[in-house]
């Protein structure tokens, strides 16, 4: 039997809006599901106001459960307004397969300038995304343009900042199709400091004019630094304290609540104490480590029913309440608390660990700050805000010279100085946007942005009680939390 599914349908968005008569690439990711090899399959036109230059498009020979990628060359129309192109999948004998394939999207007088960071690698010898420090390395980024109008001569990606000294700071962009992806070479030498690293980038144009979000490839510095640390300075005996009041935030209980489950926010399913979420792919991490260590019947059925749906992050598993259910009946078994606990551990509070000694902290409040900001902000988002501290910081911190109490101020402040600008840029997306839903889920994310705001609060809270040491117990967010 030859049948498809549709992955990926993200190139060009129905709200996308093109600039008239703007050439334009469409991508489909299609998985096999059905039991045979795509063997002689085409993708058919069948109507639209989009004028496509080929009827058919041959579709690659992708075998049972796997996925393949068909690309489309097409030209937005000359007219303005809403236009659509519709596709079918044909099999080997000229039979329709599944529902049409339809980019839609509209057509304006001037499109938009935009782009977006897709994937990035970097070739090493031994760990994937591991350099050596001091050395120099090749990062490639592959880019997007999911704008509504061509890249043009002259426009470039800017470095703004981060770990690491590029060879070249204007690195010069091809033309780019709007739907269409390049392959950016990245010259750069590792900084001297192990552990994880993040270099900033920016699009502009030939004037200088930004566009797209910021390019922030995270990779990791290695060998680890033996750094010496004080007898009194010991993160382990920390970690349960910092898990408290990060549970606190996450989930309203100290600790954390190991069924919790919201499907609110961007991560689309946010699950566990940690709130592994199904959009950064820690979901189908920490679902590898619970079906490998439980023989239960929801393991059995997220193995069977769910696990490839979670790494192929679909969003459909927002609504699917059947999937909610066995993660809650999951979040009680000790297996999948353990599976928690691990991920955690090793992908979030142990690198707070060692950049918390990179920078000179060395309490538990200043672990506790840097270890929730990447719980809430990823490893990207914490070395950007602890970037923007140093360079606005004075005296510059240092281990040996560092004001912890002053740093962790400017750090929260700028924490959430960052979550107000993000607010305020979802809400003027949601007042441009003409689309019912998308401006309500705009709106939506900036009320959340708006609200985690209290994280940073309560911290800030904590630090001018001058508990740095969080000893005895004390409050967050109204909760009692025993301190070391």
């Amino acid at each position: 039997m030859i049948d498809f599914q549709l992955i990926d349908d993200a190139s060009i968005s129905a709200d996308r809006l093109l600039e008239s008569g703007t050439p334009f690439k469409k991508m489909w990711r299609l998985f096999n599901s059905g039991n045979e090899v795509w063997e002689s399959c085409l993708l058919v036109n069948c109507g639209g106001t989009v004028t496509a230059d080929l009827a058919s498009h041959p579709l690659p020979a992708v075998k049972a459960g796997e996925t393949g990628t068909v690309t489309l060359k097409l030209t937005a129309p000359s007219t303005v307004g809403s236009q659509s192109s519709c596709w079918r999948f044909q099999d080997a004998t000229g039979a329709p397969v599944g529902d049409p394939l339809i980019v839609s999207f509209k057509t304006t007088p001037g499109g938009s300038l935009n782009g977006r960071m897709v994937s990035y690698h970097i070739d090493s010898p031994s760990v994937e995304n591991t350099v050596e420090s001091g050395r120099p390395f090749t990062l490639s980024v592959l880019l997007e343009n999911s704008g509504g109008t061509s890249w043009r001569p002259g426009d470039h990606l800017y470095f703004l900042g981060g770990d690491g000294q590029p060879q070249f700071k204007h690195v010069p962009l091809p033309a780019v199709i709007p739907g269409d992806r390049v392959d950016i070479t990245l010259e750069l030498t590792a900084g001297p400091a192990a552990g994880s690293a993040t270099t900033f980038w920016q699009l502009r144009t030939a004037a200088g004019t930004p566009f797209g979000g910021v390019v922030a490839p995270t990779y990791k510095i290695a060998p680890q630094p033996i750094i010496p640390e004080p007898a009194a300075v010991d993160p382990q005996k920390w970690r349960q304290v910092i898990w408290d009041i990060t549970g606190v935030f996450e989930s309203g209980r100290v600790g954390g609540d190991p069924a919790a489950l919201q499907t609110h926010d961007a991560g689309i399913v946010s699950f566990g104490k940690h709130q592994a979420t199904l959009q950064s792919g820690n979901l189908a991490v920490l679902l590898n480590l619970y079906i490998k260590n439980s023989s239960s019947a929801a393991a059995q059925a997220l193995q069977a029913h769910y696990l490839h749906r979670v790494q192929q992050r679909d969003p459909n598993l927002r609504h699917d309440t059947e999937f909610h259910n066995l993660l809650r009946q999951a979040g009680s078994e000790p297996a999948m608390q353990a599976a928690q606990d691990d991920l955690f551990a090793t992908h979030f509070y142990n690198p707070a660990v060692t950049k918390a000694a990179e920078i000179g902290l060395q309490t538990p409040l200043g672990l506790a700050c840097l270890y929730d900001t990447r719980i809430q902000h990823g490893t990207g988002g914490a070395n950007f805000l602890i970037g923007l501290t140093s360079e606005n910081f004075s005296p510059p911190p240092a281990a040996s010279t560092i004001d912890e109490a002053a740093w962790l101020h400017a750090f929260l402040n700028e924490r959430e100085a960052l979550l107000n600008r993000l607010a305020d840029k979802r809400e003027a997306e949601a007042a441009q946007t003409a689309d019912p839903q998308r401006k309500r889920s705009l709106q939506l994310t900036a009320r959340a942005l708006r609200i985690s705001t209290f994280r940073a609060q309560e911290l800030q809270q904590l630090l001018n009680s001058g508990n740095l040491q969080l000893k005895g117990n004390f409050r967050v967010r109204g909760l009692q939390i025993q301190g070391l």
